[in-house]
């Protein structure tokens, strides 16, 4: 959470994060459904939670590498969404 949460500081298109354990959303300025898109073009499982709060729930034996991987993803996904 303290992760997605930082993404605030460099992301314009992210308002927010919450949650708790491993099941987090994030929320977004922008179209929910669009930053889906673009993770999953890029091999990355995101789900919408209304239209603009962005969910994950990833598998309880996600590694540190995974999660690395997947903030990748959805730094590159919400950098497309907003150009």
């Amino acid at each position: 959470l303290e992760r997605l949460t930082a993404l605030k500081a460099g992301q314009p298109a992210v308002a927010g994060a919450r949650g708790k354990g491993l099941l987090v959303g994030l929320e977004l300025t922008v179209p929910a459904k669009a930053v889906v898109g673009a993770c999953m073009a890029r091999g990355l499982l995101a789900l919408t939670a209304g239209d603009a709060v962005l969910r994950f729930a990833p598998p309880l034996i996600a590694s540190e590498k995974d999660v690395d991987q997947a903030l990748e993803i959805l730094e590159a996904a919400l950098a497309e969404v907003r150009a």
